[in-house]
């Protein structure tokens, strides 16, 4: 074996750091790893880094030898093992301690591993396969002279091993691997080593390999830039492989695809809408809400993003900084398109709304979903996933009941049959936003068979800056006589104070303005922050009786800064307030004197006159209106 362009990797991966420096300025971040490292040489793992898919914070002896069994009742703890990610781990220790241990344990357990692998049919799943691969490579670039550190002995079991696990992707590869993250993970392991050890992947492999990496990812990938299985989690996942071939170029001085670098680029952009100001994960789907900053640091430094993070613990994974130029600061509205995901994040609000195609077996009864965060603080959450396993936990976190969203009678129409299964699915009709100085606009559109009823749901989400209120807007359309539920799961630790309309969410500035909903509940629910976790939070829940159509309200907003009413309507020419489906106000006045009106009108009117009018006589029509004023005016 070949290590001279490893050994090149790794002299210009270190020429520009101060390992002291970068140890020191990031040190609680690498105690993360110093804390997986002394695990090891107890002969224990646990799974806590930010990217591991499946996490175990419980450590469970290491066995190599035996990866036939999970010591917790979770296969998923033996595929985590068998794709050596602790090997990385082990090469970053070495190369920034620069304790001998380290090292003897990387070499005791990647050649360990290979003596088992031939044995363990847990081993061998495309999808760890891929990741395996990827991982042996990125611990390589930390050890600086593996050509006299390993025996021929050694070298020629790394190579057969290498050999085999790359002929084995080659002809493990099915067509449902385009759709699916694990092609991208299994296909990025063949490239990595291409990159890294060109001696041991042929010329035919590697042409294969990037043509079908270029095929999977361009139908991966929404126009928008989101990954189709619809969670951050493994979006992430399949970007960080991308952008581990990009960095293998860039210090290897390759030419990299420019498609490829475009699908790239776009996918790091969107990631910025999949976490809260703290970089906290979106628990959306299949996805944990867990600190992402070193990842988005690794984004930042490599010069893919512009976020102004004061934190570099990206830096023991890219090495020296990299001198990109900076791309310009990203709008706050998500530009979405066919994805269905919406977001919008300032300074103070991170706001999503999900209405898209539920993205495989990752996916949730989750359409109409709302999640919100103020200034770090999470006011509306969604609600994880907990495991993988067929327990009840698992199906009921995927259920509309989990989710912030709408329900008639009590039964959704998005239905789980299993951990990966559905026996009915709701469907997206349409999605838009839009934003200007003074609001931002969510429009959703889903629906669904209820027996031998069609559903039908529309929901409008107004954020309107300077006021910091959310006004949400819900539109029911079902024959006959129903019950429509609303759902909002709050974040920890908010304790809710019911108030007759209001409820004050205690720890924030804001209240919940129920409106036209009769009954309310608060109920204690479970959510799942990270996988193999559970903790319990409470859900607010609005219910309203109807015929036919309903239009509800309810309204986020600063108790002790804005007042929130109603307002009525009237059709021209009429003494009395219309009905809510053809036309209501609300109307917001600040402790300043302004005062803001919103205008809605769900249905189109076809008897009668189109004109309305609404407070103090004020002319209105179109389905959305807004106006500004200073009390008096």
């Amino acid at each position: 074996m070949d290590f001279k362009l490893i050994e090149k990797y790794n002299n210009e991966f270190f020429k520009n750091q101060s390992i002291k420096e970068e140890v020191s300025k990031n040190r609680i971040f690498f105690d993360t790893i110093i804390n997986r490292g002394n695990y090891l040489k107890k002969g224990q793992i646990i799974f806590n880094d930010s990217l591991d898919m499946e996490a175990v914070s419980t450590p469970y002896n290491l066995d190599l030898t035996n990866l036939e069994e999970s010591p917790n009742g979770d296969l998923e703890w033996c595929y985590m093992a068998s794709r050596n990610g602790y090997l990385v781990d082990l090469g970053i220790l070495y190369a920034y301690t620069k304790e001998e241990v380290y090292f003897k344990l990387w070499k005791k357990y990647l050649f360990s591993f290979i003596e088992w692998q031939e044995k363990s049919p847990h081993v061998w799943r495309s999808l760890d396969v891929g990741l395996r691969l990827n991982n042996w490579m990125k611990s390589f670039i930390y050890i600086s002279d593996l050509t006299n550190q390993l025996s021929s002995t050694e070298k020629i079991k790394l190579e057969k091993s290498i050999i085999k696990q790359i002929i084995y992707l080659k002809k493990n590869f099915p067509n449902k691997s385009y759709l699916s993250n694990w092609g991208v993970l299994a296909i990025t392991g063949v490239l990595s080593t291409s990159q890294l050890l060109p001696e041991l992947v042929d010329k035919e492999t590697e042409e294969w390999a990037w043509t079908t990496l270029t095929e999977a990812l361009e139908i991966q990938f929404y126009d928008d830039g989101i990954q189709w299985e619809q969670s951050p989690m493994y979006h992430h996942e399949v970007t960080i492989c991308m952008l581990q071939l990009w960095l293998n170029s860039y210090y290897l001085e390759h030419s990299f695809p420019a498609h490829i670098q475009s699908i790239l680029e776009k996918a790091i952009n969107v990631s910025y809408y999949y976490c809260d100001h703290a970089f906290n994960l979106l628990s959306l789907h299949d996805s944990d809400a867990v600190d992402f900053t070193y990842v988005y640091s690794i984004y930042e430094l490599l010069g893919f993003l512009d976020i102004n993070m004061n934190k570099t613990p990206g830096i023991f994974y890219t090495g020296k900084k990299i001198n990109t130029e900076k791309k310009k600061l990203l709008p706050n509205l998500f530009e979405t398109g066919e994805s269905g995901f919406l977001a919008y994040k300032d300074a103070n609000i991170y706001l999503t709304l999900f209405n898209g195609r539920h993205g495989s077996g990752h996916g949730h009864g989750s359409l109409g979903s709302i999640t919100l965060d103020y200034q770090g603080k999470e006011l509306i959450k969604d609600p994880g996933r907990y495991t993988y396993l067929e327990v009840p936990l698992r199906s009921y976190l995927k259920e509309e009941f989990s989710h912030s969203s709408l329900i008639v009678d009590g039964k959704p129409l998005t239905q789980i049959d299993s951990s990966w299964s559905y026996r009915t699915m709701a469907e997206p009709i349409f999605h838009k936003s839009f934003e200007d100085k003074e609001y931002v606009l969510f429009e959703i559109s889903w629906h669904g068979k209820q027996e031998n009823n069609l559903v039908i749901f529309k929901r409008t989400i107004i954020y309107f800056k300077k006021l910091m209120v959310i006004l949400v807007v819900n539109t029911t359309d079902c024959p006959g006589n129903h019950i429509l539920s609303t759902r909002y799961q709050m974040g920890d630790n908010l304790q809710l104070d019911k108030q007759e309309n209001n409820i004050l969410l205690k720890s924030t500035p804001f209240a919940l303005l129920v409106g036209n909903q009769a009954n309310v509940a608060i109920n204690k629910k479970t959510w799942s922050p990270k996988y193999n976790e559970k903790e319990q939070y409470e859900e607010i829940l609005l219910e309203q009786s109807f015929n036919n159509n309903l239009v509800t309200y309810e309204c986020f907003y600063p108790w002790n800064q804005v007042e929130v009413e109603k307002v009525d309507c009237y059709q021209n020419n009429q003494s009395d307030p219309c009905d809510m489906l053809l036309c209501f106000g609300v109307k917001m006045t600040t402790n300043q004197g302004e005062v803001y009106e919103y205008y809605h009108s769900a249905y189109d009117t076809f008897r009668g006159d189109k004109l309305y009018l609404g407070d103090q006589g004020r002319l209105l029509y179109g389905k959305h209106k807004i106006f500004r004023k200073k009390l008096g005016e």
